[in-house]
């Protein structure tokens, strides 16, 4: 499955992070490399922001990261991305206005699949020693 992703997604990652709290909040999503390539423009220039990680009415500007899949090491970075993400409204709701909603649902439901995909799997050491 993991090799199916090389050179064919791309992960979008919108981080922000509250200037006085340290909260934080991620939005990832995956998307095909032609969408990614049709609308990488808009993709790296969005500016996301993000309402009260610093208290109520605060808001935060974000980054945008882009990580193409093009091997194991980008892969696993970017499902690690996908299976702690806090959401993915800013990317659907936001990012792509006015563009084709069709299409947009296409990569929803796709970026859905990867995710449902994902086992998270959780180990413990101690003095390396697995618990």
């Amino acid at each position: 499955m993991l090799e199916q992703l090389f050179g064919n997604y791309v992960c979008i990652e919108l981080y922000g992070e509250g200037y006085y709290s340290g909260q934080s909040e991620t939005h990832v999503a995956f998307v095909t490399k032609s969408f990614y390539d049709e609308h990488q423009e808009l993709i790296v220039n969005y500016t996301p922001y993000f309402h009260e990680l610093d208290g109520k009415h605060s808001e935060v500007e974000g980054e945008t990261f882009v990580i193409e899949i093009v091997d194991h090491e980008t892969a696993c970075s970017a499902l690690k991305r996908l299976a702690i993400r806090d959401a993915t409204y800013q990317i659907w709701n936001l990012m792509f206005i006015g563009v084709d909603k069709d299409l947009v649902k296409e990569q929803i439901d796709l970026s859905d699949n990867i995710f449902k995909k994902l086992q998270v799997k959780t180990v413990i050491t101690f003095d390396d020693t697995i618990i």
